[in-house]
């Protein structure tokens, strides 16, 4: 029956299924033998079909045969595989019997003809239930931190510490989204406890227990080429390159060959979803053919960010509407997700590269997904493809099958004990270094609960066989090459630490990667990124609610980070600009409704989608991210919010302050409302609020985590993924208001409608390298260029000249380098810092590039209308007051002389004095100060910038007396009263806060108010400082520095947040005392 073609596939299932029941028994040896025989007439039988289906010319002609006889196969290996299961508990010593293996000839052809059935059932025959898990990512993950810790020959790398001892590296990892620094013996618990030789013996034997690039025979082809063959998008795309001779010849993609648009409802989308479900039938190819009367309908309110992307989902839509199956997706569900995959190809005929794009839609309801067409892009427009104009449709079933991009299928099943066990090469890996294993319902594996001990076990795997091939030797504990099968059930969640963290990955910008690392490397993140594009569980990536979009887009995130950082290096060590092959980026872009979440937090009108008045949505906020600030406070203090509730809010949280980082670092919202007061300084203080507002609800009621088991994270750092023109970029160095790089003066046109400056900074770089030798640069003022340097790096590896500021970055880094090897030759975190440098980029030494150097204000001054008036009235120009400033002084050094132009910059300056002055009694009227911290700051900026003008115009004037003076604030006591209440007030909070959560600390009655109050005409009060009440601690404190510290080592990253934005404010207060009017401990507390 097996042989017959009438047979229906169910039937010859059944019959094969009926063996695998018969040699369940292992013990009856005429069965064992018997079923051996079976085996082998079956495998001959196919041997024969295998020749005769190979003569089809064309196997789509002959589909219901080929199909049939891969159904066939599948069945036949399913049940060698059971039969090939050794029993070790068992007497009965059985011969292996192979897999059927299709011939070369044969796969050839199959994939030649390019038929989606018969792709299916080919991949089917392999298709192993064991699927690449949270164990395999577990242990690749901590195997590269030991290729970190590793030199080539695999000895343990040793480093001095600050003491001048000699110890094991310390590796940079991710850690639960923060970057530390850990010991390697931290990390693995068995190098724990050890020292000398016998460390050193243990971290080489852990090393070569997973180093598998110790021979290449390891693998029988190319690892990349089989990740790229079992690589989903390959069969979804059906990509292909035209020929010279105009003929087609498809392609295999890798994953980070992709560029995936993850979409949820911004603008462009929205505009997309509602043009294509209303219009019901075009006759135009592209937009811009269509009717007006339909053009109309189009929304075209897209903010400027989005733009850029505009006419691509137009193009999208009008074809969308003339394919009938994507045009009822979207009649039927207009809410269906959907992503947009670019990939290039290339047409030989033309001699040029092309890009593709493809509209994939993801049905959920019915379990499929649709490639509904292909889009070429070219100089003219976009077109359809010739070849994939239609797409094609898959279930997610059929994408399981394809998606087959593991190597598990060579896992062999034994059994002892009556225990089911999985053998596989270096699979041992982590019981070797010790780690417990964590499940989801919180049980933990220690090594002896899920491997082998060698002692007892040491001939269950094949040892001789792997290590002749391998040319390992395991001396380890446990067997390198067996672990309990159910660990790779889908609960096994993480490899647990101390302190219950997790490490997430690790760094590669500080490890001189050996050329096998980085093989070992990319063939990780190949299948990792592969992984978490598409997987069994989870379909392709999309949208489907809140906590799997932030979920998974930062898993695909961190994956393309280590991708790119791998293709980094490859550019730089094979100088591809200079033979044109370099290496692109990938990426994947995802929209953050960051407007939208916030609003339902605060629980407002639901219909409200402004948050342009912030003192509306919360009381005493002036900024949008003071409204953040109180919401995440509130949240810390909130002690009866229910899971349900909780979630939600952190869920819209989570997407308000990944949208807050993404735009900080896109170049595409630089000039965004919603960020512009933001800087490092504050994103930073709200990352840290929000982690530590996770962290007391995954204490209190455990992980977020999705439909699908994906977890809600800490906020991830985004400065991996900054663009060379991104806010971050440039405000991090010249823009910042409390920057040190700021006192470099650079001047910028502050009025773009009468610019007296050249924008090109080129002719200033000499001057900035000669203004760095005036300042005590410090390793904080280096790190901050290195920080920037590094965006520059990653943007221009791989590009053919350098992008805008290249050559100013590079010039300062190397002026900076200069510097600190004159200053400080014998200070060891300086040559740490200086061996850490890189010198060239592209095959240039930096110290060479040359670029253009556009250093502009344009994404400030540009939007805000009325320059002048947005600078004196708006505390949102706090950090750009500085620079508005700096231009006027410059224009009045340009018109010296000149009797007109002086006497219009006086008039100014009159002008000036008298608005500042009515801030200034108007500030004094204010019935208490809460809700006008942001213009107090502002009010400060404004008499800094407007006393320099003063000097500047005496100077010039050569101290001729003028009709205006100097604002001193010491000399307006209420003025200064107020001022420094609002500063010292951050402070006072902070102290009240931390009395009554650490009440054991203190002598005195924690619920007293700390604030003394005195007979005003309003609600501010004078401070209270630690001056002379320095025994309120239970020891002895002997200044109010001293007293500072204590406070913050019990200080809550909120509160944290508070105290900085005061002793910020001190400073800038501090800055207008005469020098011997400061107090000499206020001083050494906010330098401290």
């Amino acid at each position: 029956k097996i042989k017959s073609d009438s047979v229906s596939d169910e039937v010859k299932e059944g019959i094969i299924k009926g063996f695998e029941d018969d040699i369940k028994d292992k013990s009856d040896e005429v069965l064992v033998k018997e079923t051996s025989d079976n085996i082998n007439e079956i495998k001959n039988f196919v041997k024969t079909k295998e020749e005769e289906i190979n003569k089809y010319d064309s196997l789509k002609n002959h589909k219901f045969k080929p199909i049939k006889f891969l159904k066939l196969i599948k069945y036949l290996n399913s049940l060698i595989e059971k039969f090939n299961v050794k029993d070790f508990s068992s007497q009965n010593k059985k011969n292996k019997v192979e897999k059927v293996k299709l011939n070369d000839e044969l796969m050839n052809h199959i994939k030649t003809d390019s038929d989606k059935k018969l792709a299916i059932a080919l991949k089917d025959i392999n298709n192993n239930p064991l699927k690449n898990t949270n164990y395999d990512e577990l242990s690749n993950k901590m195997a590269f931190v030991v290729l970190a810790a590793g030199d080539e020959n695999g000895r343990l790398v040793k480093e001095i510490d600050k003491n001048g001892n000699l110890v094991p590296i310390s590796v940079k990892v991710s850690y639960n989204g923060e970057e530390k620094q850990l010991s390697i013996k931290d990390i693995i618990p068995s190098l724990r406890n050890l020292e000398g030789e016998e460390l050193n013996d243990k971290f080489k034997q852990i090393n070569n227990y997973y180093d598998e690039n110790s021979d290449q025979v390891i693998f029988s082809k190319d690892p990349i080429e089989i990740i790229k063959d079992n690589n989903i998008m390959t069969f979804l795309l059906n990509p292909y390159n035209v020929l010279e001779d105009g003929n087609y010849k498809g392609f295999d993609l890798s994953p980070e060959d992709v560029y995936i648009t993850m979409n949820t409802n911004n603008n462009l989308e929205s505009s997309f979803r509602s043009f294509v479900s209303e219009i019901n039938e075009i006759n135009a190819n592209n937009f811009d053919e269509l009717p007006e009367d339909i053009k109309a309908r189009w929304n075209s309110d897209i903010p400027e960010e989005e733009r850029a992307d505009e006419s691509l989902y137009k193009a999208l839509a009008v074809h969308c509407i003339r394919n009938t199956r994507c045009n009822n997706y979207f009649k039927e569900n207009n809410l269906i997700p959907f992503n947009i995959v670019s990939y290039n190809s290339k047409d030989e005929s033309r001699g040029i590269d092309l890009m593709n794009h493809s509209l994939i839609i993801n049905d959920d309801d019915n379990k499929e997904i649709c490639n509904a067409f292909t889009l070429v892009e070219n100089l003219e427009g976009y077109e359809l493809d010739k070849v994939n104009g239609n797409g094609d449709l898959f279930t997610y079933e059929e994408l399981n099958i394809l998606n087959n991009n593991s190597d598990n299928h060579e896992m062999n099943k034994i059994k002892i004990n009556d225990n089911e066990y999985v053998e596989k090469f270096s699979i041992g890996f982590l019981a070797e270094c010790g780690f417990d294993l964590e499940k989801t319902d919180g049980t933990t594996l220690k090594p002896e609960d899920y491997a082998l001990e060698n002692e007892e076990f040491n001939d269950v795997s094949d040892n001789e066989i792997i290590e002749r091939k391998y040319l390992v030797k395991n001396n380890g504990k446990y067997n390198m090459n067996v672990v309990r099968s159910d660990v790779f059930d889908d609960d096994v969640t993480k490899v647990k630490l101390d302190n219950n963290n997790n490490i997430n990955d690790i760094s590669l910008k500080d490890f001189g990667i050996t050329d096998n690392e980085l093989t070992t490397l990319t063939i990780y993140g190949s299948s990792i990124l592969g992984k978490e594009l598409y997987n069994e569980k989870e379909d392709m990536i999309h949208y489907t609610d809140d906590n799997e979009y932030h979920s998974r887009y930062n898993n695909v995130r961190e994956s393309l980070n280590l991708q790119n950082g791998i293709k980094d290096i490859k550019n730089e060590r094979s100088r591809c600009t200079e033979s044109r092959t370099c290496l692109t980026k990938t990426y994947i872009t995802g929209s953050f409704d960051v407007e939208k979440k916030l609003i339902k937090n605060i629980k407002v009108k639901d219909e409200e989608t402004s948050i342009s008045s912030p003192g509306e949505l919360c009381d005493g906020a002036e900024t949008l991210l003071n409204v953040i600030e109180t919401l995440l406070n509130s949240f810390e203090n909130s002690g009866a919010i229910t899971k349900e509730d909780s979630e939600k809010f952190i869920t819209n949280m989570n997407e308000v302050i990944n949208g807050l980082n993404y735009r900080y670092m896109n170049s595409n919202y630089k000039s965004h409302e919603s960020i512009r007061d933001l800087d490092m300084n504050k994103l930073n203080n709200i990352n840290k609020l929000y982690n530590q507002m996770l962290k007391q609800h995954v204490e209190k009621h455990g992980e977020i985590v999705d439909s699908k088991g994906n977890k809600i994270t800490k906020i991830n750092n985004y400065k991996s993924e900054a663009d060379t023109e991104s806010k971050f970029n440039i405000t991090q160095l010249f823009n910042d208001d409390d920057q040190d790089l700021s006192n470099i003066n650079i001047v910028y046109n502050m009025d773009l409608s009468d610019k007296k400056l050249d924008d090109d900074k080129t002719y200033e770089i000499e001057y900035i390298k000669n203004k760095l030798k005036e300042l005590d640069v410090s390793g904080n003022i280096y790190d901050k260029v290195s920080e920037v340097e590094e965006v520059f790096d990653r943007n221009n590896n791989g590009g053919e000249g350098f992008l805008n500021n290249s050559q100013t970055i590079y010039s300062v880094k190397e002026a900076l380098n200069t510097l600190l090897k004159s200053n400080y030759p014998m200070d060891e975190d300086v040559n740490e810092r200086l061996n850490r440098y890189k010198d060239t980029i592209n095959g240039f030494k930096k110290s060479e590039v040359k670029s253009s150097n556009v250093l502009t204000m344009d994404h400030i001054v540009g939007k805000v209308g009325n320059v002048y008036e947005f600078i004196m009235t708006d505390p949102k120009s706090t950090m750009y007051v500085k620079k508005y400033f700096d231009a006027l002084k410059d224009n009045m050094f340009e018109i010296n002389g000149n009797e007109v132009e002086e006497e219009l910059m006086m008039e100014k300056i009159r002008d000036i004095n008298r608005i500042i002055n009515e801030k200034i009694e108007k500030f004094k009227k204010l019935d208490e100060s809460k809700g006008h911290f942001e213009e107090g700051a502002h009010l400060i900026e404004l008499i800094s910038g407007y006393n320099e003008l003063i000097s500047t115009k005496l100077i010039l004037s050569k101290e001729k007396a003028l009709d205006v003076n100097y604002i001193y604030i010491p000399n307006d006591i209420e003025l200064y009263r107020r001022l420094m209440y609002m500063s010292t007030s951050k402070y006072n909070k902070v102290v009240e806060g931390v009395m009554r959560n650490n009440p054991e600390n203190f002598r005195v009655d924690v619920n007293r108010p700390i604030q003394e109050h005195i007979r005003t005409n309003n609600k501010d009060a004078q401070s209270y400082t630690f001056n002379k009440n320095t025994n309120m601690f239970n020891e002895k404190i002997n200044s109010r520095s001293e007293a500072s510290r204590k406070i913050i080592e019990k200080a809550t990253p909120s509160q944290l947040s508070d105290l900085n934005t005061g002793y910020r404010m001190d400073y800038k207060l501090m800055d207008h005392t005469l020098p011997s009017y400061r107090d000499a401990d206020k001083i050494k507390e906010i330098n401290e």
